[in-house]
């Protein structure tokens, strides 16, 4: 639901040419891991998607830290 508001949203601001500030920020938080991997990432030595996964509470897959950090970079 909410992610059909926000691109209502983006679509009255884009007929009306507005520029919603932080647009970008909406995609970071609306996944909790982008934030824990952002900080857990620097933590590790020579973090990999497998480490941070292991290192992560609650935990996640390695497959959801390879699209964070993807996603971040």
């Amino acid at each position: 639901m909410r992610n059909l508001v926000f691109a209502d949203m983006m679509e009255i601001a884009k007929v009306h040419r507005v520029n919603i500030l932080g647009a970008g920020l909406y995609d970071y938080f609306a996944n909790w891991v982008n934030a824990v991997i952002r900080e857990l990432a620097p933590a590790i030595k020579n973090p990999s998607p497998e480490k941070i996964a292991l290192a992560s509470f609650p935990k996640i897959t390695a497959e959801s830290a390879r699209d964070s950090l993807s996603f971040l970079i």
